[in-house]
């Protein structure tokens, strides 16, 4: 795993410093009611983003009476009863990608996910979702799980990862 200091990492983002670069994490400013969405600046420049929903998110959702706004998947509302942070995207722009940003942002955002609360973190992993993925196959799978996302038995053709609570 990677040895890095995220402990100023809030939901609201935060900075780090990686291979003697400053990395920033914002929360952007939206409309939505659903997701916190998120950018990963190295320096000034754009590098990812990502949209999640953090425990107190989802459980806000779960509290109000409109279902429809809840973005997160049945099952792990579920099994989790709203105690879990949901990743619904993560990226890293191609022109950055193969030189470990993917490990680092997903290692990030996980620490700030963790700010909210130290709760199961879930996601969605199949290499069909994102076509623009440099990982296939095993790769793919070997990826999440070196990142402690192992699967949740789940019919169907998406592979929901959950990642324990650390």
């Amino acid at each position: 795993m990677l040895a890095i200091d995220f402990s100023h990492l809030t939901i609201a983002g935060g900075k780090f410093v990686y291979q003697s670069y400053h990395w920033q994490i914002d929360r952007i400013a939206t409309s939505s009611e659903v997701f916190f969405e998120y950018i990963l600046k190295r320096d000034s420049e754009l590098i990812g983003e990502a949209k999640c929903q953090p425990s107190s998110l989802i459980r806000a959702n779960l509290a109000g009476s409109d279902a429809a706004k809840l973005s997160v998947d049945p099952i792990a509302v579920q099994q989790y009863q709203g105690q879990c942070h949901w990743i619904e995207t993560l990226q890293i722009f191609s022109a950055f990608r193969g030189r470990g940003y993917g490990s680092l942002w997903l290692e990030a955002l996980c620490a700030l996910l963790h700010s909210d609360a130290k709760l199961p973190i879930v996601l969605y992993a199949d290499e069909w979702w994102d076509q623009s993925s440099p990982l296939k196959g095993n790769q793919f799978n070997a990826w999440y799980e070196r990142h402690r996302f192992f699967p949740y038995p789940v019919n169907g053709m998406l592979t929901l990862r959950v990642r324990e609570s650390e």
